[in-house]
């Protein structure tokens, strides 16, 4: 019995360290290597907070942190330091947001999530030299960062999957022959962001592509914005040698004509928009039909552009604040249709309509408003 008490109390003992260490809450101030003493002293789990200043980069192994840095947190990856985390575990989870990242190592990779099995977030992160690495991780998110440079499965043979959202990628001013983004393997989802290609040295200098396709999935959604700079770059603005890329109709090419991509990769592109509104008169019967690819799930959103009136009866409401919702799986035909009877009430309503699906992963791809008036 007593070897059963000494047990009891050392399992508790154990389980109250890893709590503590999961509360632990360190505040980061003072010389270059602060920051890499307070990892040192933290544990698995605790929260560091970064006071404004400058600090040396530091590369951590198997380690669950969270690290929130005050405005005017720069942190130092020139010659051969290196900022990142290797963790061996799934539920070592890393988030980073506000740092800005100066210099860059001599082997490029400034922020390093190699082979990374638990999931990583980066939020309002600024790395305007080298490259963000994650081969082989498991779940990296990036969420408003501006970037130079990202690399997506190209070194280890396990795939990544990474989600760029609300981002810029700049490419490197160092290296304008190389892709800003580059993806071998795994899946790279891209949403609502701003990629460009790399400053070309001169007017009339190649430059390299926005994004280098060699193998993986990416799928690009929510206006995202893909451009090259200058007019006289000869490098299309995706290059691909395998691999899948889906975009969606919001997606925009600033690049010369007929230069957007060039390569073998299969090039897939979601039509997602309301194809027509019919029967737009007071008593007449209203009918939405929305156009999307078979197999998914699609939805339509309809919000007055004029004054709030009710529409459709029971199958669709248009109420200020409240927008109705049409959703369903589409069918092999392709399209989806709803109809109701327009009232009396409608008359001189002005109606947008916005359309999207949603593929097997989650991800949306939204199709161009429409706007009709109820005659």
């Amino acid at each position: 019995m007593p070897v059963l008490r000494q047990l009891a109390h050392l399992v508790a003992g154990v389980a109250a360290m890893a709590s503590a260490a999961a509360q632990q809450r360190i505040v980061v101030e003072g010389g270059r290597n602060a920051l890499q003493l307070a990892i040192g002293a933290a544990g698995d789990g605790a929260t560091l907070i970064v006071r404004a200043g400058t600090y040396d980069a530091v590369l951590m192994l198997g380690r669950a942190l969270t690290i929130r840095c005050d405005p005017g947190v720069y942190i130092d990856c020139s010659g051969s330091r290196r900022f990142g985390n290797l963790s061996t575990r799934p539920d070592q989870t890393f988030a980073l947001t506000g740092a800005t990242f100066v210099g860059a190592p001599f082997d490029g990779a400034t922020v390093a999530f190699g082979n990374c099995r638990g999931p990583v977030a980066l939020e309002g992160v600024r790395m305007l030299e080298g490259y963000c690495w994650t081969d082989a991780s498991t779940a990296v998110q990036l969420r408003r960062c501006d970037i130079a440079e990202l690399r997506v499965g190209v070194e280890y043979p396990d795939p990544s999957n990474v989600v760029l959202s609300d981002c810029i990628v700049r490419g490197d001013a160092r290296y304008p022959g190389r892709a800003s983004i580059r993806v071998g393997r795994g899946e790279l989802a891209i949403a609502s962001s701003l990629l460009f290609g790399p400053p070309a040295g001169s007017a009339t200098s190649t430059t390299g592509p926005v994004l280098q396709l060699d193998g993986g999935r990416v799928r690009v959604t929510g206006h995202t914005i893909v451009s090259l700079p200058g007019p006289f770059q000869p490098t299309a603005a995706i290059t691909s040698t395998g691999g899948e890329l889906t975009l969606d109709p919001t997606t925009m090419f600033l690049t010369p004509a007929g230069r957007d991509h060039e390569g073998s990769a299969v090039v897939r592109r979601t039509p997602v928009a309301w194809s027509r509104a019919r029967g737009t008169r007071v008593g007449e019967t209203l009918t939405l039909e929305l156009s999307a690819t078979p197999g998914l799930t699609a939805a339509a959103f309809v919000s007055p552009a004029g004054p709030p009136n009710r529409l459709l009866g029971e199958l669709l409401w248009v109420v200020a604040g409240t927008p109705p919702l049409f959703a369903g799986i589409v069918p092999a035909t392709g399209s989806l249709t709803a109809s109701a009877r327009v009232p009396a009430e409608a008359l001189g309503a002005v109606l947008t309509l916005q359309a999207l699906s949603i593929d097997g992963g989650g991800l949306p791809g939204f199709g161009v408003p429409s706007t009709f008036v109820i005659e």
